[in-house]
């Protein structure tokens, strides 16, 4: 009966502490998966403007003002990125300072400079710098954006593989734990019978 007890108790806390080791890893995946997710809609909204940009009937039907309200929207959302995630390690110092320039001097961005260009720039590029500086942008965003998203799917795998083992262990514990608390209740009801035979 003190043995069964004692698995009893020692089945008890491997429950507790496996609770408690998976709630711990389910917040920090939720953690993590709100700040992913953040951030990849901050990197997708900044593509989308980017990539607008030199939409010329979007920008003919949007005020220069607008543009620049969604641009430094944007660049808030991209800082905010660089501010909460490591994913910059992976930057090459090139694009990391390429999107610094960004972050500090949007405006360079949206094609504003064009006006300054000759004519005879403008007709061996009519979108000035901005166009290859914008698709370079707009690719080192995509491709931090597609990063983000790639860990948050590889992320909600392993939690539901996680989530499933827990479930699991927990089942074969409290099959354990019923299996020792009808053990225990047997030996108990024996006890109470050989004390009762003794009695009599």
């Amino acid at each position: 009966i003190k043995q069964t007890k004692k698995e009893i108790a020692e089945n008890l806390e491997a429950q507790r502490d496996a609770t408690a080791v998976r709630d711990k890893e389910n917040a920090d995946y939720n953690s993590e998966r709100a700040e992913s997710e953040q951030c990849s809609g901050a990197l997708e909204a900044a593509v989308k403007v980017l990539n607008g940009a030199g939409d010329k009937r979007k920008a003919f039907l949007e005020t220069g003002g607008m543009q620049e309200a969604r641009l430094l929207s944007v660049v808030d959302g991209v800082r905010g990125v660089f501010a909460k995630r490591a994913a910059v390690k992976e930057l090459s110092d090139k694009d990391m300072k390429l999107v610094q320039h960004f972050m500090q001097h949007p405006e360079e961005f949206i094609g504003k400079g064009a006006g300054a260009l000759s004519a005879a720039q403008v007709k061996s590029n009519p979108f000035g710098d901005y166009a290859s500086q914008s698709t370079q942008i707009q690719g080192i965003l995509k491709g931090m954006y597609d990063t983000f998203v790639g860990d948050l799917e590889k992320a909600n795998a392993e939690e539901a593989d996680a989530q499933k083992a827990y479930e699991e262990l927990m089942a074969t514990k409290q099959r354990e734990l019923k299996a020792l608390q009808d053990t225990l209740q047997a030996h108990e009801l024996s006890d109470a019978e050989k004390s009762q035979a003794l009695a009599e």
